[in-house]
Parts: C-alpha cells; sequence; structure tokens
C-alpha cells in the first residue's frame, strides 16, 4: 500500500497504462474550505517512490480572527473535472487523490471514469 499523507486520501489499487487519448474524468465538490485546504491528484511511473501532481485545487474561503469567514468560491453544484494522462503513454503509472488539512471543510469526489487507460 502507498503512503498516503492524510487518512482521508485514496490510493487507486494497481498500475493503469495510459494511451494518446487517456485521461481520468471525475466530479468533485468543495464546500467550507479554506485556503490551507487543497485537494491534488499525483502520479508515479516508479511504483510509487517520487509523485507529480498532475491537478490541484485550495479552497477559497478566509477566516478573520473576530471568528467572521467569507468565500466567493464555494461549489453550488458538483463540478466536472477531466485530467490528461496522455503525457505518461505506454507508461506504467499509479495514481492518487491526496486531501491535505481537513479546516471546517465538505469535500468529496465521485464518479470516477477511466478512458482509454488498461488496467494491469
Amino acid at each position: 500500500m502507498d503512503y498516503l499523507p492524510h487518512p482521508q486520501s485514496i490510493s487507486l489499487n494497481g498500475e493503469f497504462i495510459p494511451e494518446t487519448t487517456s485521461s481520468l474524468q471525475f466530479h468533485e465538490y468543495f464546500r467550507w474550505l479554506f485556503t490551507v485546504n487543497r485537494l491534488s491528484l499525483e502520479i508515479t511511473t516508479d511504483g510509487g517512490s517520487l509523485w507529480t501532481e498532475i491537478y490541484g485545487r485550495n479552497g477559497a474561503s478566509t477566516y478573520s480572527v473576530n471568528g467572521s469567514y467569507s468565500s466567493t468560491e464555494w461549489d453550488s453544484s458538483w463540478k466536472a473535472r477531466s485530467v490528461s494522462l496522455a503525457g505518461w503513454s505506454g507508461q506504467p503509472v499509479r495514481l492518487r487523490f491526496i486531501r491535505e488539512h481537513t479546516l471546517f471543510e465538505d469535500l468529496a469526489i465521485e464518479d470516477l471514469h477511466f478512458h482509454d487507460l488498461r488496467h494491469e
């Protein structure tokens, strides 16, 4: 099992072989996320020694010392995302989602779809 920096991170089991048209599509939902919160999608080609972020998003809320907070970028609905894996065509890769920090957040991902990707 891969080292996961946060207990609510997700490592996708096994290796995948992308093609030139490969992508990972998913839906995400961010609410109550402060700027210290982050969702990342990472890839490795060496079995997990070195991970590279290929998608990332920070929260947008700020918090002041008087106890108030504000955000102009909370999601009002699920957001569709698509991440190309074409740059790793023909190479065995592993993928993981990393959720950093847990400060008043509501973060979810769902409906993962792999396109033109072989599972090894």
